[in-house]
Formats: structure tokens, sequence, C-alpha cells
């Protein structure tokens, strides 16, 4: 994926998560990161609707899986982020679609939430 070859790492990252969701299940943190994978793909190809709407249950499930604090969990905030700046998401509509992301601002890197949305009201 890193070498920009999306339209080839779509159909094969498909098959991963499919294969990944029959053998185990919707709630198996390894699909999770799957599902995030694709996402990355969808990102690449400037298809952020449907990343946005990919990354969203995967990060509410990561949440309820692994817990706030986790390194995943905050990597499938920080994908949410960059997507929804990507879409034109405003700061308060960021803030009111995740609720939670106080453990992120405490974890804050370089290209994270706050620096997409230093302003985002997240308490």
């Amino acid at each position: 994926m890193q070498q920009g070859r999306w339209e080839e790492a779509e159909p094969l990252a498909l098959e991963v998560v499919n294969l990944r969701k029959a053998s185990l299940g919707p709630d198996d943190p390894v699909l999770l990161m799957s599902i995030h994978k694709l996402v990355a793909v969808y990102m690449g190809q400037n298809r952020l609707e449907e990343a946005g709407d990919l990354e969203l249950p995967v990060l509410d499930m990561l949440t309820k899986v692994k817990g706030e604090q986790h390194p995943a969990t905050l990597k499938a905030m920080d994908s949410l982020a960059k997507i929804w700046y990507a879409r034109g998401k405003t700061n308060r509509s960021l803030a009111s679609d995740v609720k939670g992301c106080q453990p992120f601002r405490d974890n804050f890197r370089p290209f994270s939430l706050l620096h997409y949305c230093p302003q985002a009201d997240c308490q």
C-alpha cells in the first residue's frame, strides 16, 4: 500500500476482511485491524465517505474490546480525525461524533486529532 497501488490493494484487502469476518467473527481485534487497513486503502483512493463509514464502527468496537487507551484504538481515532478533516467536518461535529477523545489528547502525537482539529471540544 505504501507504493500507491491502491487499485491492486483493494480486492486483496476486501478478501482478507471477508475471510477473517467468516472465520473470526465480527468483534475479533484481528478483523478490526484488517478493516482499518481497508480504510487506509479507501483513503488512498480518496474514497473518504466509505473510509469514514468503515472506521467509525472499528473505533467503537476497539474501544469496547481493547479500551480507550490502547494504541490500536488511538490509531483508529487518529485515522477517523484525518478522514473527517479531509471531508471538511467541523470541530464541533468531530467532538460530538467522538465522545471520548480525552485519551487521545492525553497521548498526543504530531499527526493526531489535535493536529487536525486543535480547537475540538472533546471534554
